[in-house]
């Protein structure tokens, strides 16, 4: 539903990053905007198994900043994610996320990026991080969205059988006019 709404996908700078941050917590199990706000480029590796499968590879580095500092391990492995083809292989998206990041951005520097709403070019993000609150409020915003969408489309419909019903009702009345005699203010109440 959220890729057929168009909330996920990749035809704009606001839905690829939401399937980007969608696949990301799927797949390697990031929880919390601390988790995704802190991440880096540099944390994924993007990699082909002996089979020629491409595949990114999760592999948190470690930091002062990050919980735990230096001495512990972030994770005890380092989690893949595998191409699937279609339109919503998540290594794709993943890779043209990548491709419309500002130059001196995509191999390095924070992973996601304040998204450019004019973007009229191949790049759709800015070259500063994006707020933490922003990251906090994507499910949110994509769940508010789709929710309203819905709304809008059940109200639709609504007015669509309304005024199916008042046509029915009018043809009714016009039948039952031409069949009786009657005046018209009589045909039907």
């Amino acid at each position: 539903m959220l890729w057929e709404a168009g909330k996920l996908g990749n035809n704009s700078p606001e839905s690829l990053v939401n399937t980007i941050w969608w696949i990301l917590t799927q797949y390697f199990g990031l929880r919390g905007r601390q988790e995704h706000h802190s991440m880096k480029v540099d944390d994924f590796a993007l990699r082909k198994d002996d089979d020629g499968q491409e595949y990114v590879e999760f592999a948190e580095g470690l930091t002062k900043t990050r919980g735990g500092g230096l001495s512990k391990k972030s994770r005890d492995f380092s989690p893949k994610m595998f191409a699937t083809g279609g339109e919503r292989c998540p290594v794709s998206l993943f890779k043209e996320y990548l491709s419309r990041r500002p130059q001196q951005m995509k191999t390095t520097g924070p992973f996601y990026l304040s998204v450019n709403f004019n973007a009229k070019d191949e790049i759709w993000y800015k070259a500063q991080p994006m707020g933490i609150n922003r990251i906090n409020e994507m499910m949110k915003r994509i769940v508010a969205i789709v929710t309203r969408s819905q709304q809008q489309e059940t109200d639709k419909r609504q007015r669509s059988k309304d005024f199916g019903q008042q046509v029915e009702k009018n043809q009714c009345r016009a039948i039952l006019h031409r069949e009786s005699h009657w005046p018209s203010q009589l045909a039907v109440p």
